[in-house]
């Protein structure tokens, strides 16, 4: 009898987390409690170690179980993959045991093909389906056929610039069937064959190149930075797509269930109506608050808050949570442990023993010595700020204090970071394809002109424990002549910067930092720490 290789949300066991991952475990789990959840199933980490054990090939066993999976979820859903009047869309995602920053972007609107589109294109607008179908293109190009995102975004500005438009959301759905065109054609220029019409044929080649992407120089550094041996493998999530970008009820989002910079019990997090997500993390466009859901899409926002609390309590810790809305209805993407500044860490997990979720035992272990460590670091001297020329204000993304070079590049960054300089990254937004994680680990700050709080670079901050201040709206930046300016101040790279991640303030010049006191919370983890 063939090994077991895949298996429905539904068929979960809580000894599967290694072998699902935690994204897909979340998602078993979610689903098992209720949660409004797209039907998906998991291939698990078990073929991923196969798959290396057949020198890098999918077996005969591993394709015919997804297969006989994709017939399942044909079953559930109601929906055919390929049909030609109501076609069964899906995605893939990358699961791993740990958050790994920079894994394989997701691959949405797998089952598009010429004859699928049309089908989308009757059943809801023409716009709309020809927006998934080069987005398809899109994203498969880039992870899997490893083509440079530069020829795709060159045709977009072309067609941004030719009909005079100010962003994709403009393009008519005419438009997005030429930019399709484009996007095809490049394809089999840079590859030498058609894109692929096959769903099926889409879906093995996408969950090929995640378990090939497990061994990649980026898999291999992550993995030996957390002590993950290959042997855990990667799993792939196959799940139902749901569209944000179906109409003006439609959107998405991320949010966290508490403030990842302060630990506040308070919903924090962005929406953004009519898109598939890549928007809202790409800040091409300005998403708005998930608490001004409330008046614009009323239901979904409550399921949403209810979701909220019950997966909270559920897993017993803050959530990052996707989500995403489908003609005024909600479904949840994805959920796990949002990434939380040390203060943050500290204050959830007092609250957490307060509310009686944890024990105190269990928010010692929550809080490591490195984040008391950073909470016991200097912070701008205050009587110094005073006096000190401030240059503007963003958003206050991950607390802490940095002083350093300006660094306007990916490059200039591991310049100063080799010579031992203090170095603060300015940018548009942080790109993970631009910038190493590991480099930015060693920066003190990271101050953008775009993005949320819920934006890359200020979740990337968080996570690496450093400084951050998002969406400085008037922050310009010049890299060619390398330059920013902002309230009438103008700065070259290398110049010194200081910023304020508690306040959000950007000040000139160097300031100088003094040592805080620690707050009642963290003399709670002390003491507990201590009599533990």
């Amino acid at each position: 009898m063939a090994k077991k290789y895949v298996h429905l949300f539904s068929e979960y066991d809580e000894d599967d987390f290694f072998s699902f991952g935690r994204k897909g475990s979340y998602l078993c789990e979610m689903t098992k409690l209720g949660l409004p959840v797209p039907s998906g199933f998991i291939v698990s980490a078990d073929a991923c170690n196969q798959f290396y054990e057949d020198k890098k090939e999918l077996n005969s066993d591993i394709k015919t179980q997804i297969s006989q999976y994709i017939s399942k979820l044909e079953e559930i859903t109601g929906k055919k993959l390929g049909d030609s009047v109501d076609p069964l869309i899906l995605s893939v995602r990358a699961s791993t045991v740990r958050a790994f920053p920079g894994m394989m972007d997701a691959i949405i609107n797998i089952g598009l093909n010429d004859i699928t589109v049309q089908a989308l294109a009757k059943k809801y607008n023409p716009r709309f389906a020809w927006d998934c179908y080069r987005k398809l293109i899109q994203l498969y190009s880039y992870s899997v056929a490893y083509i440079s995102k530069s020829d795709f975004d060159a045709v977009i500005d072309d067609m941004l610039h030719t009909k005079g438009l100010a962003d994709e959301s403009e393009f008519s759905a005419d438009d997005l069937k030429q930019i399709t065109q484009q996007f095809k054609q490049i394809y089999k220029k840079r590859i030498g064959y058609d894109f692929p019409s096959d769903p099926k044929t889409q879906i093995i080649f996408a969950v090929r190149t995640v378990f090939d992407d497990w061994t990649n120089p980026r898999a291999n550094i992550f993995r030996r930075d957390n002590n993950i041996p290959q042997s855990v493998g990667i799993a792939v999530i196959v799940q139902q797509m749901v569209f944000g970008n179906l109409d003006s009820k439609s959107g998405s989002g991320i949010l966290f269930t508490r403030d990842p910079a302060t630990g506040q019990k308070k919903i924090v997090g962005e929406f953004l109506s009519n898109n598939q997500g890549e928007d809202l993390f790409s800040s091409s466009r300005t998403p708005i608050t998930v608490r001004e859901m409330e008046s614009k899409l009323p239901t979904a926002y409550k399921l949403l808050i209810k979701s909220c609390d019950t997966i909270e309590k559920y897993f017993k810790d803050m959530q990052d949570i996707s989500f995403t809305v489908e003609s005024g209805n909600l479904y949840i993407l994805e959920s796990r442990p949002g990434k939380r500044t040390a203060e943050a860490s500290v204050n959830i997990a007092c609250d957490l023993v307060e509310e009686g979720t944890i024990s105190r035992y269990t928010a010692t272990l929550r809080v490591s010595d490195s984040e008391i460590q950073k909470l016991l670091k200097p912070t701008l001297d205050k009587n110094s700020i005073k006096n000190a020329t401030l240059m503007g204000k963003g958003l206050a993304a991950s607390p802490d204090s940095a002083v350093g070079r300006i660094s306007l590049s990916g490059e200039s960054l591991k310049k100063y970071i080799n010579h031992n300089e203090d170095t603060v990254l300015v940018c548009f937004e942080v790109m993970s394809d631009e910038i190493s994680y590991a480099d930015l680990k060693k920066a003190k700050g990271i101050l953008t002109s775009h993005g949320g709080m819920t934006s890359h670079g200020a979740v990337l901050a968080r996570g690496a424990g450093i400084c951050c201040v998002s969406g400085c709206s008037d922050l310009l930046i010049d890299t060619q002549a390398k330059k920013i300016s902002m309230g009438g101040k103008v700065l070259s790279e290398g110049d010194f910067i200081s910023i304020d991640g508690n306040t959000g303030c950007v000040y000139c010049g160097r300031l100088p930092l003094t040592v805080p006191e620690p707050s009642l919370n963290l003399r709670k983890i002390l003491l507990w720490k201590e009599t533990a």
